[in-house]
């Protein structure tokens, strides 16, 4: 709805006349005539309904209206400028919104973002994938893209390999199960089939199977020793370096990639064009 309000400029005409004490005082102020003054002052008495000022021969003076009004302009005029003083003083960085998909989120992007923060000033805002219940499209979309999905705009920053990970045996004695089970993660169920294609393998009839709802799950369920999980190296890497996870089998291409696509309903406000830009530059270069 829109708010009813009397004329802005009449408003701040009758602060200036309230301050100076006179038409010609507040004219110099505003750099008006005096003319131009009295008018919009005169604005906001019609719209109101009710004189502000009395015009005595003595001088002007406030009318029992216009002296409750008056300290409501002026704290309203005040906090407005000093507001808008701040942010000249202090500009917003460009607010760049970006939808990721959880796990790419939790074990890249934001460590990433805690290691080196990229060089443009620009605030970050990292958001849910999911645009449902009235949520905001975000500039970009970091998601998982399957080979002969890209889009002429899409990049990615991360390459394609996967392969099986898990909890080193040897810390497995009383599991020895624990190297053959198989992880599935239901985001992406396909991934086993893929990477017995891949590596020129088939399915262990014997091993065991463990379904979770995402990667992360999968991931966790790998570290903790209940199986072999599919996973992306670069989501791995501190893991593999430390020992917690190893991958004897290496890593190979699946035919799946990390994309990076502009939302195609967003609406890019043009000064976040060169920041989406370095942003994207900035996420390669991390990797």
């Amino acid at each position: 709805m829109r708010r009813r309000l009397p004329p802005w400029r009449g408003i701040e005409a009758f602060e200036a006349v309230a301050a100076a004490g006179t038409v010609t005082g507040a004219a110099a102020r505003l750099h008006l005539s005096e003319s131009a003054v009295s008018r919009q002052v005169r604005a906001v008495e019609i719209d109101l309904g009710t004189p502000l000022l009395l015009r005595l021969p003595s001088g002007l003076v406030l009318t029992a209206a216009g002296a409750d009004l008056l300290p409501v302009v002026v704290h309203a005029l005040d906090s407005l400028e000093s507001a808008t003083e701040r942010l000249r003083i202090h500009p917003r960085a460009p607010r760049l919104t970006v939808g990721c998909d959880p796990v790419l989120a939790e074990r890249w992007l934001i460590p990433l973002l805690a290691a080196a923060p990229p060089p443009r000033a620009v605030a970050v805002e990292l958001t849910s994938l999911d645009t449902g219940s009235g949520r905001a499209v975000p500039h970009l979309r970091i998601a998982w893209q399957d080979a002969g999905e890209e889009t002429p705009t899409s990049t990615s920053p991360l390459p394609d390999a996967f392969g099986p990970v898990h909890r080193p045996l040897a810390a497995e004695p009383t599991r020895p199960w624990a190297g053959t089970t198989r992880i599935h993660a239901r985001s992406w169920p396909d991934a086993w089939e893929r990477w017995d294609r891949a590596a020129g393998g088939t399915a262990d009839g014997r091993a065991g199977e463990v379904f979770m709802a995402d990667l992360a799950l999968a991931v966790r369920g790998a570290e903790v020793g209940l199986g072999r999980a599919i996973v992306p190296e670069a989501l791995v890497r501190p893991e593999l370096a430390d020992g917690r996870l190893i991958a004897p089998s290496g890593f190979r291409p699946l035919g799946r990639r990390v994309a990076i696509v502009p939302s195609d309903n967003a609406i890019m406000p043009a000064a976040l064009v060169p920041v989406c830009r370095d942003f994207i530059a900035w996420l390669r270069l991390g990797c």
